[in-house]
């Protein structure tokens, strides 16, 4: 089952998820859903314990450091 939430984000980076390709909104909404479940999960973790975690299942996944440079680059 999947559910859609809403959450606020800065309006240039719903302007470049609106552009990007379906394959990389894909990426995007893994790495949403990697965060919110880590961050949320188990909160005896430090945030370090949870960027390496969410860094080793997005990997798991296919999203290469390259794809995620490609992500989070502002493209002004």
């Amino acid at each position: 089952m999947v559910a859609t939430i809403q959450v606020r984000i800065p309006d240039s980076l719903a302007q470049i998820y609106e552009n990007a390709s379906q394959e990389d909104k894909q990426k995007a909404q893994w790495l949403i859903e990697l965060v919110l479940h880590d961050l949320f999960q188990d909160r005896s973790e430090s945030l370090t314990d949870v960027m390496q975690a969410i860094s080793k299942r997005a990997q798991e996944r296919g999203l290469t450091p390259d794809d995620l440079d490609a992500l989070l680059r502002d493209d002004e």
